[in-house]
């Protein structure tokens, strides 16, 4: 009695070695380090049942995120905090989409693309999202839920692709700049990067809050 008999269990793997507080960089920045040694060589790969594959090289993801990411800031005014949802299956440019928003300090809130327009209204005016990007098979309900938002005007729409109807941009006009996103150094410990909402199988879904440090531990674990 009066003894400490608490059992320590630690895995056989060395303690991660994480950037020390204050230097912890973006995910985005963290991830795409390596791009550039990677060059030509194909990074995403995703089917199309009607031609051939559509594939991406690191060259293409690097210079993607930095010409989305520089638009968004410059035209649309999208800037650290700022919340992005995004509506999508498999894309192409899905990397790029979640990167360029990282790239700025914004917070990426994916939705499930099987969602209703009233399922994904909800999750748009929860994490209360300034841009919206969606693939061309879930842009109808995407357009319905922003016009059911009351904010429309302060919401902007792109699309995953080449082409877009009224009302909204393909993400392909953001590309092709040459444009490099803005450096925005270290981030806090504690800044948000990604914002998943949960099943709701218990009640309605929640958001989920994950910061730049517990993204970059999930892939130093891997190691």
């Amino acid at each position: 009695l009066g003894q400490d008999h608490r059992l320590v269990v630690a895995s056989p793997a060395p303690p991660l070695q994480l950037p020390a507080p204050g230097s912890l960089p973006n995910f985005s920045d963290f991830i795409c380090s390596g791009f550039a040694k990677n060059g030509d060589k194909p990074a995403v790969v995703v089917d199309n049942p009607e031609g051939p594959a559509d594939v991406r090289t690191f060259a293409d993801l690097l210079a993607d995120v930095g010409s989305v990411a520089h638009e968004l800031r410059s035209v649309l005014g999208f800037g650290p905090g700022d919340r992005a949802l995004l509506i999508s299956p498999n894309h192409a440019d899905y990397f790029t989409a979640v990167h360029a928003v990282l790239k700025l300090n914004g917070v990426l809130s994916p939705a499930n693309p099987l969602y209703s327009a009233t399922e994904i209204g909800r999750q748009l005016e929860d994490c209360e999202a300034t841009v919206v990007m969606a693939h061309p098979c879930c842009l109808e309900k995407a357009l319905e839920a922003v016009r059911a938002s009351g904010r429309a005007d302060a919401i902007s729409v792109l699309v995953l692709g080449a082409d877009a109807p009224a009302g909204a941009t393909p993400l392909d006009a953001l590309k092709g700049t040459g444009a490099a996103a803005p450096l925005l150094g270290a981030v806090e410990d504690d800044q948000l990067a990604v914002l998943p909402y949960s099943s709701g199988t218990t009640g309605m879904p929640k958001g989920t809050m994950l910061t730049h440090r517990n993204l970059i531990a999930n892939v130093l674990q891997f190691e």
